[in-house]
């Protein structure tokens, strides 16, 4: 959270342009302390800090947009906004490399905190995506043979060939969760940020 402005002289004022942008970072600051105060009650311990996360996420975008895309405020206001903790430099950092621009928070990324010690799969690329479902989908496939044998019976060649059909159908059951997965992740970047 930024610090709070005082009339303590020693502290240097902001750059030209800061008034401009002043409101608007007032209104996140007020949405997030809305946010920390807000009752716990009837929620899980995670999903208190979703909408913290939300607005930091909506106010660093902003500050993105407005440096790296509108390029409406100037160098060294920007570098006093993330020096003051009015947007993420983390997160900023994570956006300008590729594969990263719709990343919502650090958390995503971070694999001590999940149970597979994987970031979450709405930040990869759809190309992407489809290069790692499909060695997905063989290596599913080629374990479940091995560890059924189904390979090495001749005899049993219907059956291989049922349980064939059923792991694909499987396999693509999976593909599409994930997609409508990541779409929902998508919509819910696009509704907060």
């Amino acid at each position: 959270m930024p610090p709070v402005r005082t009339a303590a002289r020693s502290r240097k004022p902001p750059p030209a342009g800061f008034e401009d942008i002043e409101d608007t970072l007032l209104e996140f600051s007020n949405k997030l302390k809305d946010a920390e105060s807000a009752s716990s009650d009837q929620k899980k311990r995670h999903e208190v800090t979703w909408p913290i996360f939300q607005i930091t996420h909506q106010r660093t975008r902003y500050v993105y947009d407005l440096y790296y895309e509108r390029e409406a405020i100037s160098k060294q206001l920007y570098d006093w906004l993330l020096k003051h903790g009015y947007a993420d430099a983390m997160l900023i950092a994570k956006w300008k490399k590729q594969g990263y621009e719709q990343l919502c928070c650090l958390r995503c990324i971070q694999t001590k905190e999940t149970n597979f010690n994987k970031g979450v799969r709405a930040r990869i690329e759809e190309d992407l995506m489809d290069i790692e479902q499909h060695s997905f989908d063989e290596a599913l496939i080629s374990s479940i043979l091995m560890d059924h044998n189904l390979g090495s019976h001749q005899n049993n060649r219907e059956t291989v060939h049922q349980k064939l059909d059923m792991i694909w159908l499987l396999a693509k059951a999976i593909r599409e969760f994930n997609i409508i997965h990541s779409n929902i992740h998508k919509a819910q970047l696009r509704n907060y940020g």
